[in-house]
C-alpha cells in the first residue's frame, strides 16, 4: 500500500497492515480466521477505520521499525505500553570537620556536592552538626537519572556550594540505584516480545478463550504446578502423622508434591508477620505424598555444635540468616613528599601499604603528585581484608614507591570508618540460635497460613520423569447434539487386565467377561437409545467410557456394553448417540491458541452433586413453600458460582441460607449434613466439615432435605421441634 495523503482507509486496509506487522514481529505465529488474535485485529481495524487515524497510511503506521523518540512513545501508548523511565541514584554523604564544632552548623536541604566528573548530588534532608560533634551522615540524590551516577565510594569530595570553609565531604559507600531510560531499540524489543505473548499460553488465556464456547460456564486449566494454601490452627498430630503438633494438609488430589515449595507463616498479612523456615522451624513431611504434613519442630531442638564453616553457612541459608561477611575499613589520607617533583607523578590505585603495624591497606584511587608540590589531594584507601581497626585520625605512615618520587611518600589519615570483623563460627552459632529463638511461639491452637506446590492427580504431567509440557483443561459444558454411527460388529471381550480401562456411566469398572463394541465417534456423552436391533434380534445396551489420563476427552473412546451375549461379528449396526459439542469446540479452540511444543487436552469435568440436610427455623408468617423456593434459588446460584476444585465451606453455605428473607435461623442436621455424589465413588461421600473438591470436579446443587423447626415462648427449636420433613429432588 503506497503512502497517500487525506485518504480514508477501510477496515480491510488496517486488517491487512496488522497481519503484515504480525509477520514482521513473529513469522512463525499464524493468524487463523476466528482465533483470538484475529478477533483482536478485526476489532482494532474496525475502530481505526472509524477514527481520525484513517488519514494515516496503515503500512507506515504499523511499522514499528520506523518509530523513534516521541513518535515511538505515542505509538506504544496506543498499544498500552509506556517507556521505562530512568531512575536517579542515591547515596549517603558523610560531612565532617577537622575538629569538634564550637557552634551548631546547619546543613540545608539541597546542599550540592560533586565528583571530578561533573556528577552532582543534592542532600534530600536537613541536618546539623551540633556543638561538640564533628561529622554527620545525610542521604542525597543524583541531579539526573542514569547509571553514570552510580559513582564509586570516596569520589564525592567537592562542594558545588559550601556552608563552611572547614567542612569536608565524602561518600563512604558507592552510589546505587541509578538506571538509564529505555532506549528506542530496547523499547521496540519489549513491545515485540510482550504484545502478543502477554496472555497467549497462560492458564488465564486458555480459561478466557474456552469460556467463549457455548455452554461453558466454568473452566479450569491444570499444568505441572498448582498452589494449595490452607489457613487454620496448629493441632496435635496423631502418631501416624509423626506426633507433636502441626497441620495436616487438606489437599484432596495431589499425585506429586514439590519438596522445597512449602511456606508456613504466622500472623499473615499483619505487621507481626513471621515466615518460618522448612527443615528448621518445621518439617515438611512427605511420607504420605498425597497428604503432606507440617510438623512443628520443638523449640531448642536444633543442635549446631557439630556444624562449622561451609556446613554452618548452609544451615544459615536454610534459616534465612547468612553469615555476616564483615566490612572493609575505608578512609581518606593526604600524601606529601620530602622534596618536590618536576612532573606530575601518579601513584596507581591498589598500591598496598601498612599503617603502624596494621594492614595491609591499599589505595582505591590513584594519588597525583603535581610538579613543584610537596603534597596532594586526599586519596581514598581501604583495608584488604574485612575488619582492620586500631587506627586514629592523624596517624602518619610511609608509602614506599621506589624511584617514582624522590624519597618515600608521607601519608596522614584524615578520616576513616572502621571495618567489621566477619562472624566467627562461635558468633554465627549464637546468632542463629538467637534468630531461631525469635521465631519461637508456634504452639497448639495458633492460627497459621501454609502453602505448597503440587501436581494434581488429573494432570497428565509426570514430574519425576521430567514430563511437564502437558496441559489439561476441564470444562463444565455439555452442549448435546445427536449423531448416528454405523459399522460392523466386532465384539471386544473385557478381561481382568482390561477391566480398569473402561468405566460404566456410574463410574464402576466394566466386569471381566463382558463384551463391548468400541465406537469411532468422539466426544460421546450418552446414548439416545437403550436397545438396538441387529439381524432381527434386539439387544440391551449401555454406554461405557475409556478411563485413564485421557478420559472424557477427544482422545478417549466410548463403547457399547452388551447386557447379554453380543451379536455375531460382521453384523451391521446403526446406533444413535449423544455427542458433547462443547468438548469438540473447546478442543478446537485450545489447539488454535496453544504455543508450539505444548500438549493441550480438553476434558469434560466431573460434576459433583452436593446434597444438603438442613434444619430451618422460618420467619414468622413465612410459608414452607416460600422457604423452599427461596433456598432452592439461592443455593443453586451459590454452587453454580463456585469454580472447579472449590472449597466447600459449611459456614458459607449456612450464610447463604441465612440470607433468605424467609429464614430466621438455620443449621446442618446432625445426620448426613452434606453428601457428595459423583460418577466416581472415590470422590463421593458424607461430610461433616468443610473440604476441597478435586481439581477437575465442579459442584452443583443436588437434593435439599428441609427439617422445619418452630418458635415457642420466645425461643426457637431446631431438630427436636421438627414440624415437617420435606424432601425436594432437583
Amino acid at each position: 500500500m503506497s503512502s497517500q495523503q487525506n485518504q480514508n482507509y477501510t477496515q480491510a486496509d488496517y486488517l491487512s497492515a496488522l497481519q503484515a506487522a504480525m509477520k514482521q514481529i513473529n513469522p512463525d505465529l499464524s493468524v487463523v480466521d476466528g482465533d483470538v488474535i484475529d478477533c483482536i485485529f478485526k476489532a482494532t481495524a474496525q475502530v481505526l477505520s472509524a477514527s481520525a487515524l484513517n488519514q494515516v497510511d496503515p503500512d507506515s503506521f504499523w511499522d514499528i521499525s520506523t518509530k523513534f523518540g516521541s513518535d515511538l512513545d505515542s505509538f506504544a501508548a496506543f498499544l498500552g505500553f509506556t517507556r521505562l523511565a530512568g531512575q536517579k541514584a542515591n547515596v549517603v554523604l558523610q560531612f565532617y570537620l577537622p575538629s569538634p564544632s564550637t557552634s551548631d552548623l546547619l546543613l540545608p536541604v539541597g546542599l550540592q556536592v560533586n565528583d571530578d566528573n561533573g556528577h552532582v548530588f543534592s542532600t534530600t534532608g536537613q541536618a546539623q552538626i551540633a556543638i561538640g560533634q564533628s561529622q554527620i551522615n545525610i542521604p542525597a540524590e543524583a541531579a539526573e537519572s542514569g547509571t553514570g551516577y552510580n559513582v564509586e565510594a570516596f569520589t564525592l569530595t567537592s562542594f558545588t556550594s559550601s556552608v563552611s570553609a572547614s567542612l569536608q565531604v565524602q561518600n563512604p559507600l558507592a552510589a546505587s540505584g541509578g538506571t538509564n531510560a529505555e532506549t528506542d531499540s530496547e523499547f521496540r524489543a519489549r513491545i515485540k516480545q510482550n504484545l502478543f505473548y502477554k496472555q497467549i499460553g497462560t492458564s488465564a488465556s486458555f480459561n478466557e478463550s474456552l469460556l467463549e464456547i457455548d455452554d461453558n460456564a466454568r473452566v479450569t486449566t491444570i499444568g505441572a504446578q498448582k498452589w494449595h494454601s490452607q489457613y487454620g490452627p496448629l493441632e496435635p498430630l496423631s502418631g501416624a502423622n509423626g506426633g507433636g503438633i502441626g497441620m495436616v494438609s487438606n489437599v484432596p488430589d495431589a499425585q506429586y508434591v514439590y519438596p522445597n515449595s512449602s511456606y508456613l507463616i504466622k500472623n499473615s498479612g499483619t505487621a507481626d508477620q513471621t515466615a518460618y523456615s522448612a527443615g528448621i522451624a518445621y518439617n515438611f513431611n512427605l511420607s504420605k505424598p498425597t497428604q503432606p504434613v507440617f510438623e512443628i519442630a520443638p523449640t531448642g531442638s536444633l543442635d549446631l555444635s557439630s556444624y562449622s564453616g561451609s556446613a554452618l553457612d548452609s544451615i544459615g541459608a536454610q534459616i534465612g540468616l547468612p553469615r555476616n561477611p564483615g566490612t572493609l575499613l575505608t578512609g581518606m589520607a593526604f600524601f606529601s613528599v620530602l622534596s618536590s617533583v618536576n612532573s606530575t607523578t601518579v601513584i596507581p590505585a591498589f598500591t598496598s601499604f601498612s599503617i603502624q603495624g596494621n594492614g595491609p591497606f591499599q589505595l582505591t584511587k590513584p594519588a597525583y603528585i603535581e610538579p613543584l608540590a610537596q603534597s596532594g589531594k586526599a586519596v581514598p584507601f581501604e583495608s584488604v581484608q574485612p575488619g582492620a581497626s586500631g587506627l586514629s585520625v592523624g596517624d602518619n605512615f610511609y608509602l614506599n614507591v621506589g624511584s617514582m618520587v624522590p624519597g618515600n611518600l608521607y601519608g596522614t589519615i584524615s578520616a576513616f570508618t572502621p571495618g567489621q570483623e566477619p562472624w566467627s563460627d562461635e558468633e554465627y552459632r549464637s546468632q542463629l540460635l538467637d534468630f531461631l529463638a525469635s521465631q519461637s511461639g508456634l504452639n497448639s491452637g495458633e492460627m497459621v497460613f501454609t502453602a505448597f506446590q503440587y501436581n494434581p492427580a488429573c494432570s497428565r504431567c509426570d514430574i519425576p520423569n521430567g514430563i511437564t509440557n502437558r496441559v489439561d483443561c476441564f470444562i463444565d459444558g455439555s452442549l448435546s447434539q445427536s449423531v448416528v454411527e454405523s459399522g460392523l460388529i466386532a465384539p471386544t471381550e473385557i478381561t481382568a487386565s482390561t477391566s480398569q480401562q473402561w468405566k460404566t456411566e456410574d463410574g464402576n469398572n466394566v466386569p471381566a467377561g463382558s463384551y463391548i463394541q468400541i465406537l469411532g465417534t468422539p466426544a460421546v456423552s450418552g446414548l439416545a437409545q437403550s436397545t438396538i436391533s441387529i439381524g432381527g434380534s434386539t439387544y440391551r445396551i449401555s454406554l461405557v467410557m475409556g478411563s485413564g489420563e485421557t478420559e472424557r476427552s477427544l482422545r478417549s473412546q466410548a463403547g457399547l456394553l452388551w447386557q447379554t451375549a453380543p451379536p455375531a461379528s460382521g453384523e451391521s449396526y446403526v446406533v444413535s448417540l449423544i455427542q458433547n459439542k462443547a468438548l469438540i469446540d473447546s478442543q478446537y479452540q485450545a489447539d488454535k491458541i496453544a504455543p508450539l511444543g505444548l500438549d493441550i487436552l480438553v476434558h469434560t469435568g466431573i460434576k459433583a452433586e452436593i446434597s444438603l440436610n438442613l434444619q430451618i427455623l422460618p420467619m414468622t408468617n413465612a410459608t414452607q413453600s416460600q422457604v423452599q423456593s427461596s433456598l432452592q434459588n439461592l443455593l443453586e446460584t451459590y454452587f453454580s458460582s463456585l469454580p472447579f476444585g472449590a472449597f466447600i465451606n459449611f459456614s458459607r453455605i449456612l450464610s447463604t441460607v441465612q440470607s433468605s428473607p424467609y429464614v430466621q435461623s438455620c443449621a446442618f442436621a446432625a445426620d448426613s449434613p452434606l453428601t457428595v455424589e459423583t460418577p466416581y465413588a472415590a470422590s463421593s461421600g458424607i461430610f461433616s466439615d468443610s473440604f476441597y473438591l478435586n481439581s477437575n470436579v465442579y459442584p452443583v446443587l443436588g437434593q435439599i432435605t428441609f427439617n422445619f423447626g418452630s418458635a415457642t415462648s420466645g425461643s426457637s427449636s431446631l431438630g427436636s421441634g421438627v414440624s415437617a420433613d420435606i424432601f425436594i429432588a432437583q
